[in-house]
């Protein structure tokens, strides 16, 4: 039976576990979602600096973009920083109960010798191509390594996005949102 009233889907995972590549695989071909994208709102702030932008500010931005999105009847996929968003998962619970969406969360990851390579690749690639990222250096991935660690809900579905497809992994999840 699938759920009319919309869902709202967050992604937790540590730098390069495939939230994005999963989020997605999610939208592609399906109607009223909406992607709540850390990594795409962050860098319409002209000066965003993981140093210095003002991390709640962000976060309340990103935040009014997803509610505005699901009070027009749009289901969200949120991916994002367990680290910096940590404050406003339970504001996402709220609005699912407010709008009679089912709220589901998933764990995505991998070893982490497999996410660092594919950070590494990922910058490379940013660098070769001029492309602005948010973290390029290794201990700032690992900081976000450890937080991620620290902060996992081990309770939740978790994805071994090195084990399994990104399109095996949005199958499971699908069935979730369902």
């Amino acid at each position: 039976m699938q759920n009319d009233k919309g869902f709202i889907l967050v992604l937790h995972g540590p730098p390069d576990a495939g939230q994005s590549w999963v989020a997605g695989a999610l939208l592609q071909g399906k109607a009223n979602r909406f992607h709540v994208s850390t990594n795409k709102i962050k860098f319409l702030i002209s000066d965003y600096s993981a140093e210095t932008t003002d991390r709640e500010a962000l976060n309340r931005i990103i935040f009014a973009a997803g509610e505005a999105a699901r009070r027009e009847g749009l289901s969200l996929v949120v991916d994002g920083s367990l680290a910096i968003q940590r404050s406003w998962w339970s504001s996402y619970a709220v609005l699912a109960e407010e709008t009679g969406a089912k709220f589901v969360q998933v764990n995505l990851e991998a070893d982490r010798e497999i996410l660092l390579d594919r950070f590494k690749r990922r910058v490379a690639n940013s660098r070769a191509k001029g492309v602005k990222i948010s973290i390029s250096e290794e201990t700032d991935f690992q900081k976000r390594y450890d937080e991620y660690l620290s902060l996992k809900d081990g309770g939740l579905p978790t994805f071994d996005s090195h084990r399994e497809t990104t399109d095996k992994i949005a199958e499971h999840i699908g069935q979730l949102i369902a």
